[in-house]
């Protein structure tokens, strides 16, 4: 599966993340900025990751680069509070998560992303 993951500030969770996609053989791609999600071209099997402490105000402008792609969107937090978690899910994300539970969950969240494209 292809991972690409929006992040600018949380390396100790990238790194993380990183040793999680290289033990499932699965492919990481750390995307720069916003701007250059407009040139990706995304697998139906890919799913977006983008650090929401980092992007609060810009789901928007992130919503709005990728509007026409299908891909699968998760944002993850440090910690989950209403107003955030109201926000991202008003604004199309697919999957909203703390940090800790992504990486606890990964194998669970592939099973189902794979799963809804059969």
């Amino acid at each position: 599966m292809q991972f690409y993951f929006l992040s600018n500030s949380d390396f100790k969770f990238s790194a993380k993340f990183a040793k999680t996609c290289d033990q499932e053989l699965d492919q990481l791609i750390f995307v720069d900025s916003i701007e250059s999600l407009e040139t990706i071209k995304f697998k139906n099997s890919s799913l977006l990751i983008i650090d929401c402490d980092d992007f609060y105000a810009n789901f928007e402008n992130i919503i709005g680069k990728i509007n026409q792609k299908k891909i699968n969107i998760c944002g993850i937090t440090k910690k989950i509070n209403k107003k955030l978690y109201k926000q991202a899910l008003l604004e199309g994300f697919d999957i909203f998560l703390t940090k800790s539970n992504f990486l606890f969950n990964i194998k669970t969240i592939k099973i189902q992303l794979l799963n809804s494209l059969k």
